[in-house]
This record gives C-alpha cells, structure tokens and sequence, in this order.
C-alpha cells in the first residue's frame, strides 16, 4: 500500500499525491466516526501511523510515523523488518497501553479535512 499512501505525502509537490493522502486521512476518519473510535491507524508495508481525533469539527493529529524497517524511527515497534500488516496490528493489540501512552507523548501535526 505505500505505493498508494506514505506519510511524507501531506508536503509533496504533486497535488494529485497531497489528494491521495488526503483521501486515506478521510477514510480512517469515516471508520472513526463508524465506532465512535477517538484513534485511528494507517498501516501500510512500510510504515505505521496513528491519528487522533482532535475535536469535534473533524480536526485529526496525525503522528510522526513508525517505520517498519527504519530502527532508527523515534520509538520503532517492530522487532524486525519483516513484519506483515496482521503482525503489526497484533502488536498493536498486545501492546494497547504501551502504544496509549507512546501515542500521549508522539508529536502530531494538525490536518482539517
């Protein structure tokens, strides 16, 4: 899915790439609101990010992402490079409180949809 949707396409020179970005943003926000969800995950082959509602108007905190294959991402949750989409969001679901309070100290970039 990185071929469809990377994190540093929020600042890219193509608006048919910012769109894009955009686009999933609005998805994960669609599911959100489905399950009264307050956090929200984009995984894809090579990274992993999460994004918090911010208010009521449709405000989101997107994190600095999680890379799969970069050990030195600021907090890298994957043992090895080798991780799948299911091993990803089974640590995510071992580990809830240690990612709940990793997520309280992640620096999130504003994004209005």
């Amino acid at each position: 899915m990185s071929w469809k949707w990377a994190s540093h396409r929020s600042t890219a020179l193509s608006e048919e790439d910012r769109r894009e970005y955009k686009q999933v943003l609005s998805q994960v926000k669609f599911n959100m609101k489905q399950h009264n969800a307050r956090v929200g995950l984009v995984l894809t082959d090579t990274e992993l990010v999460t994004i918090k509602k911010l208010d009521g108007n449709g405000n989101l905190l997107v994190a600095q992402y999680i890379s799969w294959e970069d050990s030195s991402s600021s907090r890298d949750l994957a043992d090895t490079p080798s991780k799948t989409h299911l091993e990803g969001h089974h640590h995510v679901e071992r580990h809830q409180g240690e990612v709940q309070s990793w997520l309280s100290l992640q620096k999130h970039k504003p994004v209005n949809l």
